[in-house]
């Protein structure tokens, strides 16, 4: 990682954010466990997604990282570099994007990049 660059590592259980060179926060959520405890149809439900957005809005909370200009967040996560695989990966490829866009939206991050692993 390089100097100033921040990092999503999106894993089935966690999420890690790598915000420096001695500066992490894991996150005790990923895309698999959001999909399997709140996005349970394969299209999720309205009700499904507001849940799932509550659960990452308080993980956020949680780590007490205040909302910030921060530029653009990195990830090398294989959902989101399979889009649109939407309906292959179905909630697990919905949960990344929502903790992604979560992570932008609370901690004030104003673009994402995605790159190869």
């Amino acid at each position: 990682m390089s100097a100033g660059s921040r990092r999503l590592c999106l894993e089935a259980r966690q999420t890690r954010l790598e915000l420096g060179p001695d500066a992490v926060v894991v996150l005790p959520l990923g895309p698999r466990n959001i999909a399997s405890d709140c996005l349970r149809h394969d299209s999720p439900t309205a009700l499904e997604v507001e849940q799932a957005i509550d659960v990452v809005e308080e993980a956020l909370l949680r780590t007490g990282l205040p909302q910030a200009p921060r530029g653009t967040i990195v990830t090398s996560s294989t959902l989101l570099r399979a889009l649109p695989g939407l309906e292959r990966d179905g909630a697990d490829v919905a949960a990344a994007l929502l903790i992604l866009r979560e992570t932008m939206h609370h901690l004030g991050y104003d673009a994402a990049r995605v790159v190869g692993g």
